[in-house]
């Protein structure tokens, strides 16, 4: 398989203060473009028909898709006096692999998905690359632009689900995504309650109806997955790695450690290095 299968034309993140407008009218694209807006707003007009983009809106259209973004005073909600001020990622490319994915995706031009720090991440990580002019390895872009673009379709997909289920069992779904975000963080029923919009009682139900464990286990599961991986990735004390890990009580890291893995945090450390 050739390595520029799926091809990175450009892609950035821009911040606009003053008024931008792509065009005097609608045109057609000639490259598939992917919009993340991460601030402010703005309104684009897709074969004609006029959206108002806001944080967590997701632009995706495919090459011959009539495109026009205007940002401006008026289509801008403003904050703190700034009458103008809109941030977004955005990402144009093109390659057989990308019209097999979008054949079989077949996406909406605009959707609304959860805010997600790893998207994010993984864009910066594309943007990256690409400046790298002097260790440019384009074979990576295509496998790092592939795992953008599988992940934002996941994110789209959770998205038209919750839409689907008017809430109610697209409930567990969210409090999973907000636990994988935060687990390093303090975490209570309470705020992961909150963060889900629905009282504790009913979260703690929709979610072990749904995942066959509570919420706080979860967490628990989460936290020694990613103490796990940072044994073998650094070389960091136990107690740090418990610490960074989000275990407040070392013992209680320790127990749950053995529990989960048959083997103290030590002895499984060693044992993979080994290996």
């Amino acid at each position: 398989m050739s390595h520029t299968e799926a091809v990175v034309y450009s892609v950035g993140c821009s911040r606009h203060t003053r008024l931008f407008v792509s065009g005097r009218t609608p045109a057609p694209t000639s490259t598939y473009l992917i919009r993340l807006q991460v601030n402010g707003s703005c309104q684009a007009s897709v074969n004609g028909e006029v959206y108002t983009i806001r944080p967590g809106d997701l632009l995706l259209l495919k090459p011959g898709d009539d495109y026009l973004l205007r940002i401006d005073a008026e289509t801008n909600e403003s904050r703190d006096g700034i009458q103008i001020e809109s941030t977004d990622y955005y990402l144009s490319c093109g390659g057989p692999w990308l019209e097999a994915w979008w054949s079989r995706a077949r996406f909406r031009p605009c959707t609304r998905i959860a805010q997600d720090e790893g998207i994010l991440s993984q864009w910066r990580r594309i943007i990256f690359e690409k400046r790298n002019i002097y260790e440019r390895n384009e074979e990576l872009t295509d496998y790092l632009l592939r795992a953008l673009l599988l992940s934002l379709e996941r994110l789209v997909r959770r998205a038209a689900e919750g839409n689907e289920a008017r809430g109610g069992s697209y409930v567990p779904y969210r409090i999973k995504e907000y636990i994988e975000h935060h687990a390093i963080e303090t975490l209570t029923l309470e705020q992961i309650a909150r963060a889900a919009g629905v009282s504790v009682s009913s979260a703690a139900h929709l979610f072990k109806a749904a995942f066959g464990q509570s919420i706080m286990r979860y967490v628990v599961d989460i936290r020694l997955s990613l103490a796990a991986e940072r044994m073998l990735q650094s070389g960091l004390k136990l107690e740090e790695i418990a610490e960074a890990s989000g275990f407040v009580s070392y013992p209680y890291f320790c127990r749950s450690f053995r529990t989960r893995f048959g083997a103290s945090p030590g002895e499984y450390r060693l044992r993979n290095q080994l290996q």
